[in-house]
């Protein structure tokens, strides 16, 4: 199954903006690798049926994907935070799997999008 991220480029212009094109990349990618670091922990949070840490780490994942524009990714940890409130299993399952597949996209999109914008 195919994801296609969503993002502001409008964030990412005022970004650059307000910091400068190196600024803003050092930004973007230091945003990219920490979102990937808790996209792997959420997995492994995942398997250990640690759904607290779970809604912990899918509500950090919005806050640094609004920051940088990838609006898809934050909708996506939204639903998935929203889920584990109703502790509806095979739910969480679904959307978690839907994240991981849009953060993937979405994250080397950040980059690449970065990379051509700037």
């Amino acid at each position: 199954m195919s994801e296609m991220p969503a993002i502001k480029p409008e964030i990412l212009t005022e970004l650059q903006r307000e910091m400068g094109l190196q600024n803003c990349q050092d930004v973007v990618e230091r945003a990219v690798l920490e979102l990937s670091d808790r996209l792997w922990n959420l997995e492994n949070q995942l398997k250990k049926h640690n759904l607290p840490e779970v809604q912990r780490i899918a509500n950090s994942l919005i806050a640094i994907s609004q920051q940088i524009g990838l609006t898809e990714f934050a909708s996506v940890a939204q639903s998935l935070a929203n889920s584990i409130s109703h502790a509806d299993q095979t739910t969480v399952r679904a959307i978690a799997a839907r994240l991981l597949r849009v953060g993937e996209v979405s994250l080397f999109y950040a980059l690449r999008f970065h990379d051509d914008f700037g």
